[in-house]
């Protein structure tokens, strides 16, 4: 037998172990979402759903969409028609990814919900207060979000979620 012959198996599996450490190293810091929970509830999966927005853990986000899920927001202004816009979840994701670097110290306060069941799909509705700084200017966005669940395998996933907001801005003061 060559003398490398019993390394081979050896390296493979340190490799396979070093690989698999390295995974759930990713899946503990969030660098991969863990998949939907089967013993999640609608609420739970929501809420899930939108702590994981407040941190920015897009991963999260980008898991618990199911495939083909779509997002619609309104935005109410102070005075005139609010804006209407229909954006598929990859778009809505990349584009929340890429621009709320910019928000700090934010904060979601979950106000109230309910929640609608059947047996393979659910709707939960959140009313909420979310705030925070974007640059100089501080914000409160007050809005309910709508998620409309499906069960897929054996999981709870976003098919469509919308929202509607109103975002106020005010000047931070400088100390």
């Amino acid at each position: 037998m060559p003398a490398g012959s019993l390394r081979m198996p050896f390296v493979s599996s340190a490799l396979a172990l070093a690989l698999l450490a390295l995974a759930l190293l990713a899946l503990a810091t969030g660098a991969i979402a863990a998949p939907p929970a089967a013993d999640e509830t609608p609420v739970q999966a929501a809420t899930r759903f939108a702590r994981a927005f407040e941190k920015q853990d897009f991963a999260t986000v980008r898991a618990l969409f199911a495939p083909g899920a779509f997002v619609s927001r309104v935005a109410l202004a102070q005075s005139g028609e609010p804006s209407i816009h229909r954006y598929s979840a990859e778009d809505w994701t990349a584009d929340a990814e890429r621009n709320h670097v910019f928000l700090q110290d934010t904060r979601l306060e979950i106000l109230d919900s309910s929640t609608e069941t059947l047996e393979a799909g659910a709707v939960v509705s959140m009313r909420y207060r979310f705030s925070g700084r974007a640059g100089k200017r501080s914000f409160v966005s007050n809005g309910i979000d709508t998620y409309h669940l499906i069960r897929i395998g054996g999981g709870w996933r976003v098919l469509q979620y919308g929202y509607i907001e109103r975002v106020d801005f005010s000047e931070t003061s400088r100390r």
